[in-house]
Order: C-alpha cells, then structure tokens, then sequence
C-alpha cells in the first residue's frame, strides 16, 4: 500500500514537472480578462484593415483564423485561402466614431463602420462611411479573425447633407485644379463624371473623352476669395473665381481672376464633376493689371539680355512682338527679321539700379542703363552704363518687347 502511495506521489510530480515545463514554452489558452471590450474591438478591426493597407501577406495570414470566411454587399464571398489570393487592396481609411463590441467567452464580436478607399476584385467601391461586422476567436494567445460581413456602399448610395457647402465647394474646386496642373490624368478620370461637359468663354467644349484627352499646362492658379455652392438632393453647384497661368491646346488663357460655374453630382460614393463652365477671356483680351510695373519691367528687360546672352534665337523670336523695331545712337536700326539675323554676342552685363516702368492699357514703356560686355556685328559697344527705352506690349497672352532705344555709342 504504501509502495502504491510512493507510486503515486511519484507520478503526480513528473506530471507536474512536465505540465510546469509544457507551460514556460508554449502561450496560454486561457482567455484574457477584457476590461474595454470596445477598445480591444477597435484596436482588432484597425489591425486588420493596417495589414491590408501594408499588403503584409504574412501577417494577414497569422491574423486570420483558419475558418475565416468574408462576406460583402456585392455578393462576392471568400474562404481564406481565396482571401489571401485577393485580397482587398487598401489606400487609405479612417474609422468610423461609432463602434460596438461584445464579448462572450474565446468570442469577441465587433459592430463598427469604416470610410476606405480600396479596392476589392479590381474595381475601387464606393468611399462613402459604410458598417462592417467583424468576430474573432481567441486561441494560441491572441485574437483572429473568423468571419468579416462587408457592407461597401453600392454606388447608388445616399449623398451626405452638407453642413457647410461653400467649404467643400472651394475644396472641390481646389481639387479639381490641383489634379489637372499635376497632369494626373488617372485622377482627372475618377474625378469627372461619366456626363461630363465643359464649356469656355470663347466657344469651344468638350466632352469627358475630349477632356481627358485635351493638352492643359497649368504653372500656377489662386482661387478668389468668394465660394458660393449650394446643394439640391445629390448635386451640388458651386459659383468660384480662379486666377491662373495655364495653356490649353497651345492657346493661353487670360490670367486675370475669372469666374466659374461647375456642377457636381454624388456618383459611386463621391463628388464628382459633371459641367463646368469656364470665363477664362483669352489672354489678348485680358491684360493683367500689373501692382508693381517697376518689377516686371525689371524681370522683362533682365529677361531679353540673358536671351542675348544666351543666344538663344528661338526664345528671342517668342520675346520680339511681330512689329519690333529698334533704334540706337549711331543712327542705324532694324526690324525684327534683321535683329534676329544680327551676330551679337554680349558676354557680360549688369543692369543699373534706376529703373522706371509705367503701364498703358496693354503697354509698358521701361526705362533702364545697363553695362554691357558686348559686340555686334563685330564691332565692340563702350562698356559703361548707358540709357535704354523699352516698350513692351501684351501680345498673345505675354509682354512681348515692341520696341527699342539703345543709347550706347560704338567705341571711338
């Protein structure tokens, strides 16, 4: 009997020794105590959506548990090796405020709703705020996730009311300019709708395909400082101004702030653009009300000798207006077709500090010195500051130098 007890006492040990030894190397089962179930459900969910945004395979295979299945609004379902296959491609996201989350022994259920921009068998749904229902199972030392209800929005979803329409009017608006001086033609393609039309100050439209295909160079823009949309249902019309250096089709347009009129309508989650109508006058009518002429005439005339400089005649016949004509102190002159057939060569200059430039309509007179380190036609100019008077005229959307007096008398 007592051999039996020995026995006994004895097989208990090792199996607590063993039992104590299996512990330290492999995690507990035991279910954690949970004192913020939303919170742990918040942070699960924004785990997960996390891995899908990072594409980490790895991980998201780790996080689902082996009888994870998915089912979404579109009717697309998935086990999860289908899901690992394809899964949701992930942009960006923000969680919804509301979240709810309940607990009942290794289950934890999590009811909460996500704004996402991804893309799930190849095509983006909609980004508006849509709920999710998610459960996890708690094995191995940590949570997984076992089923994933998905309620993307379909793309005839409800379109928000707006608090403040003017501020997502200049938002959008913003938007829309901001993509196209990009040149992002991907982004340009979301953002207008299927019906889009537009239509310009001086006759010609185009249509969605048109557009996107159209050749636009934006350098700079700065909306006005007045917004006014309103919305009715699911469109939204805006009233903005822009002011903006740009090309379209080779034409330049005016720079001066010119008012616009764009209709959005809500499709497939979002604002999207359906007509604009653009004021833009052509820039031969629209010349620019110059704040400061003293420092565009400086820019201009700084600008026509380092093309001298340079000898660049291409950038030189884009600067000389069509009826250019120039004047200097030894009594000869010529035409624009015989300065630009001049051999000069100016290695050097520096313009003097006085510098006096007057605006008329669509014409500014300059008057400036310069030194110059210079030979025309072989023959050298003094190198001291010496006057010159330069008109500029507005032509075909720039300042285009009209005329010229140049007062530097040959050497001697």
């Amino acid at each position: 009997m007592r051999r039996v007890r020995l026995v006994g006492a004895l097989a208990a040990l090792v199996c607590a020794v063993t039992l104590s030894g299996c512990s330290s190397d492999e995690p507990s089962d035991a279910v954690p105590v949970v004192a913020d179930v939303n919170a742990t459900g918040r942070e699960l969910v924004t785990k997960f959506v996390t891995i899908l945004q990072a594409g980490d395979m790895v991980a998201l295979n780790g996080f689902l548990d082996d009888s994870f299945q998915i089912q979404r609004a579109d009717g697309s379902a998935a086990d999860k090796s289908q899901y690992l296959e394809n899964p949701s491609k992930v942009k960006s996201f923000v969680l919804g405020k509301e979240l709810t989350a309940s607990m009942n022994g290794e289950v934890l259920i999590v009811r909460w709703s996500l704004v996402v921009n991804e893309t799930i068998n190849g095509k983006e749904i909609a980004k508006g705020e849509a709920p999710r229902l998610s459960s996890f199972l708690w094995h191995d030392g940590s949570w997984h996730l076992a089923s994933h209800a998905n309620f993307a929005l379909p793309a005839t979803d409800e379109p928000p009311v707006l608090a403040d329409a003017d501020a997502v009017g200049r938002e959008l608006a913003r938007q829309f300019i901001t993509i196209l001086k990009n040149k992002d033609t991907v982004a340009l393609g979301d953002f207008l709708a299927g019906a889009f039309q537009i239509q310009r100050a001086d006759g010609t439209g185009a249509n969605r395909l048109e557009y996107l295909d159209a050749d636009i160079n934006i350098s700079s823009f700065e909306l006005g400082p007045d917004v006014t949309a309103i919305q009715e249902t699911n469109t939204l019309t805006v009233r903005w101004s822009l002011q903006i250096d740009e090309t379209v089709n080779g034409q330049v347009t005016g720079k001066n702030l010119a008012p616009r009129l764009s209709t959005f309508i809500w499709e497939n989650g979002a604002w999207r653009l359906l007509s604009h109508a653009n004021f833009n006058v052509l820039a031969a009518d629209g010349v620019p009300v110059l704040a400061d002429p003293n420092t565009t005439g400086r820019e201009l005339v700084l600008r026509f000798a380092e093309i001298l400089q340079s000898k660049d005649r291409v950038a030189l016949a884009a600067f000389l207006a069509g009826a250019f004509q120039m004047q200097r102190s030894n009594g000869t002159s010529t035409d624009r077709e015989e300065y630009l057939a001049l051999d000069v060569n100016l290695t050097n200059f520096a313009l003097g500090e006085e510098l006096e430039a007057f605006q008329e309509l669509n014409a500014l007179t300059v008057r400036w010195s310069v030194k110059v380190v210079q030979t025309v036609d072989g023959k050298p100019v003094s190198e001291v500051f010496a006057p010159r008077l330069s008109t500029f005229i507005w032509e075909k959307g720039a300042w285009r130098l009209l005329s010229h007096a140049n007062f530097n008398p040959p050497v001697a």
